[in-house]
């Protein structure tokens, strides 16, 4: 599980440096749908999921071994993904406010 989430990152590692961002403080500007200077669950899994969105060719909301990089691994729906990423934005949220700030977001993951 842990090595396709790793594979949806690293798929999406050429859309972040295509989009060139110059630091923490624009990756959360872009990050930040409402620009509250904060970023929400919600916020985060919508940004996280362009990735997943631009593997599923088939726009079923499932990836499954053919869409995934190697074309190896089990099946993940959109459901799922979105999951992982909110226990992810959990361990990033260190005050546990419920909203990443800047240096949440530019912490190494716990």
């Amino acid at each position: 599980m842990r090595f396709q989430l790793f594979f949806l990152v690293l798929a999406g590692l050429p859309l972040v440096l295509h989009a060139q961002l110059r630091g923490t403080g624009e990756y959360l500007a872009r990050m930040d749908a409402n620009r509250d200077a904060r970023v929400s669950p919600g916020e985060y899994q919508d940004w996280l999921s362009y990735a997943f969105d631009a593997m599923d060719r088939n726009r079923d909301a499932v990836l499954t071994a053919d869409e995934l990089p190697g074309r190896k691994g089990k099946p993940i729906t959109r459901a799922q993904h979105r999951e992982r990423l909110a226990a992810t934005f959990k361990k990033q949220d260190s005050n546990q406010d419920g909203f990443l700030s800047a240096k949440e977001l530019a912490a190494p993951p716990r």
